[in-house]
């Protein structure tokens, strides 16, 4: 297995790419530790929504401490630096972090759509008993699933010659590895994805139907109970469509890498425009709750003036 380059990727490209995935590192860090700091220092932010929530910056931190360590010094340095274990620990972990991030953002559809719609439903099924094991239930299965995966397929792991800064599985046969991956992407993508679509437009016509009510006298007490709910949803609904719109492209990317539709020259920028969508997901969140959430932003407000409320 060779760890270093060819020497075609330009300085100018490593340079670039290094400070974006540093500041986008950093950005990721810092954010989404204010969300965990602030979930702890205030109960009321503790609902099951914010758990999922909470579960979803978990993963964005471990992104942030593997996926973007390992690219930046990879890209920095223009050669695989962790070897074979690295490349194994790093493709594990990343794909744990990925799928669980995935099925989360599809569970927090489902909770809103249960929430404005069927509330009776919504408690029994997403209290926070049930929600803490269902979040468990999902690091848990995902990292089962992954990991099995790895070690019970014959897999080589490879780095590109244009692109040494990508460490990918390799498996024994074209026919193995299109069913993994198809299998993979229906799994964490495609299902979770129409579930997400199927949520939001049965959302997207409930609301319809509360600003309808507000015009009515006779209702004012129950739709402004309802337009709280909604509030809510609006800020979920950012998250998960920002969530998407940073992973769709990577997906597409995976495939295509797959299939052999990226040409050999195109493959030394393959890394940035793989990892880029990742890492502006994994530090967009932050900036969603500090902008829509008026709780969110009154705690980040007093964690970074070192005040307690």
């Amino acid at each position: 297995m060779n760890y270093t380059a060819d020497g075609c990727r330009e300085p100018v490209l490593r340079l670039t790419e290094s400070i974006i995935f540093l500041l986008l590192g950093f950005a990721a860090l810092w954010g989404n530790l204010l969300i965990v700091v602030a979930f702890y220092r205030k109960r009321s932010l503790r609902t099951v929504t914010n758990y999922l929530v909470l579960s979803l910056t978990v993963a964005d931190l471990l992104r942030a401490f593997l996926n973007l360590a390992l690219h930046f010094i990879a890209s920095a340095t223009n050669k695989w630096m962790l070897g074979e274990f690295g490349c194994i620990a790093g493709y594990v972990c990343c794909n744990i972090v990925a799928g669980t991030s995935l099925l989360t953002v599809m569970q927090m559809a489902v909770n809103r759509y249960l929430h404005l719609t069927k509330p009776a439903l919504r408690y029994k099924l997403f209290n926070k008993k049930y929600c803490i094991f269902m979040i468990l239930s999902t690091w848990t299965s995902t990292a089962v699933l992954v990991i099995g995966n790895t070690f019970s397929s014959k897999l080589r792991f490879k780095l590109l010659s244009y692109q040494p800064t990508v460490c990918f599985i390799e498996f024994a046969s074209k026919k193995t590895g299109f069913y993994v991956s198809v299998l993979s992407r229906c799994l964490y993508v495609t299902v979770p994805a129409m579930v997400v679509v199927i949520c939001y437009v049965k959302i997207y016509q409930t609301i319809c139907a509360y600003k309808l009510s507000e015009r009515n006298s006779m209702l004012v007490k129950s739709a402004v109970c309802a337009m709280e709910k909604v509030k809510t949803t609006r800020i979920v609904t950012v998250i998960v469509i920002a969530f998407y719109v940073c992973w769709l492209p990577v997906c597409f990317s995976i495939l295509a890498l797959h299939f052999g539709l990226i040409t050999t020259k195109a493959l030394k920028y393959w890394n940035f425009f793989y990892t880029f969508p990742v890492s502006v997901s994994s530090a967009i969140n932050p900036i969603i709750c500090a902008f829509m959430s008026r709780r969110f932003r009154h705690q980040f407000g007093l964690i970074l003036k070192c005040r307690i409320n």
